[in-house]
């Protein structure tokens, strides 16, 4: 049922990648703002400050729940992975969850500077490594050029006129994250045996040879993945 792709022949053009996403503006709607909140990836609409600057612990969060995880907020994990993100930080879950998806590594000393300021680049690394799609980005050249490609692909920052080197805007994020909803979802299988060799699958939910799955679909339990 789901289409096998090796390895060795995995790196496909950026600009093929399509997703479901509506064309959106750069301002939130009531729609986008309803559809964050009744996801849970806000928590108050009459909150939403939109011209503000986010931080990093705050991206994660929402990156977090936008994936399908649960809101835990506060909750105090048992292992402390960066020295600035004590056990007891109100987003150590979050973090804990995204550093195991590898949607974010922190820093070479050990931190993660969740109150720092998060920069647009760092939101297209996060939001695209959510999708799955980091081999691919990383393919492209990295970051942060591979994974502002992969973005613009997959429509996350459609629309939007962004200085990527920036602090990145709550209102932005929102934006950003949203877009994300409808994006085909990539998932890299390994050890996987073929015609008894072990390989690398790569599968990308897009519709064509699989599924169309995105995290719109499993947050509105349409599919559970």
């Amino acid at each position: 049922m789901s289409a096998k792709t090796n390895l060795a022949t995995l790196l496909i053009a950026a600009t093929a990648i399509t997703s479901n996403s509506a064309a959106l503006a750069n301002d939130l709607t009531d729609n986008i703002i309803n559809d964050l909140y009744n996801f849970k990836i806000i928590a108050d609409k009459s909150d939403i400050r939109p011209n503000n600057n986010i931080t990093r612990a705050e991206a994660v969060k929402m990156i977090c729940i936008a994936e399908g995880n649960d809101v835990f907020d506060n909750d105090t994990t048992d292992t402390q992975i960066f020295y600035d993100v004590p056990t007891s930080h109100w987003a150590a879950k979050y973090i804990e969850i995204a550093v195991d998806d590898s949607i974010i590594s922190g820093y070479e000393d050990n931190t993660f500077k969740p109150e720092q300021y998060v920069t647009y680049q760092e939101l297209h690394r996060m939001i695209v490594s959510s999708l799955g799609y980091n081999l691919y980005a990383e393919q492209a050249g990295g970051y942060p050029k591979g994974y502002i490609t992969y973005s613009n692909a997959l429509e996350i920052s459609k629309n939007m006129s962004l200085d990527n080197s920036a602090f990145a805007t709550r209102g932005d994020a929102m934006q950003m994250i949203y877009n994300s909803l409808d994006a085909p979802i990539m998932e890299v299988r390994e050890n996987v045996e073929i015609d008894g060799t072990v390989e690398t699958v790569v599968m990308i939910y897009d519709g064509k040879s699989n599924p169309f799955i995105s995290f719109r679909k499993i947050l509105s339990g349409e599919v559970e993945y």
